[in-house]
């Protein structure tokens, strides 16, 4: 009977051999693919973190491609391994491209010496000059016009574009200089 049991113990363990296998490999497997993953992102959280708000772009880490399509926000890939051990791992941000501009900033609308009311511009007044307070055939401002989204408040401004701006509202009401500007 001894001799029995151990052919049906043989018997089980060759067919579960390849399973014990995977399992013992899993671990190994896993590791070596969150190193990989572990490279690749300190790779790109590292050059991103270094390129924020700068005006030149420099050399990229080894097995890096940058997209560049949509200004100023740019988008680091960095990947790492190959194979099944293969990770990858993209971090976007934004450059400050003006600062190295010779260009002067040109507004769609010149500076209102009026200045702003208390009121918000709706979407239509396009920042106030769709309104009585300016004149469209001189092209002048008559009064006070309502008073921009981004103009309001330091995170709307903080999170807007001067170059999508219609006015020059840089640094308007007491708001710091703005990092894009």
């Amino acid at each position: 009977m001894n001799i029995v049991s151990t052919m049906v113990g043989l018997s089980i363990a060759g067919i579960a051999s390849p399973m014990l296998m995977d399992m013992s490999l899993a671990p190994v497997i896993a590791q070596k693919r969150a190193l990989n993953f572990g490279e690749a992102e300190a790779a790109a959280v590292t050059y991103a973190a270094a390129h924020e708000g700068a005006s030149e772009l420099g050399d990229l880490p080894d097995r890096c491609t940058l997209d560049s399509t949509i200004r100023p926000a740019h988008t680091i890939k960095c990947d790492r391994g190959e194979n099944q051990f293969f990770q990858t791992v993209s971090r976007t941000f934004r450059t400050n491209e003006s600062i190295n501009s010779s260009e002067s900033r040109q507004f769609f609308y010149p500076q209102n010496p009026y200045g702003f009311t208390h009121n918000e511009c709706r979407g239509f007044e396009d920042w106030g000059g769709q309104t009585a307070a300016f004149n469209r055939d001189t092209w002048q401002w008559v009064a006070a016009s309502c008073e921009p989204s981004p103009a309001r408040a330091l995170a709307w401004y903080n999170d807007s574009y001067p170059n999508e701006w219609r006015i020059d509202i840089n640094a308007y009401n007491n708001l710091p200089p703005h990092r894009h500007y």
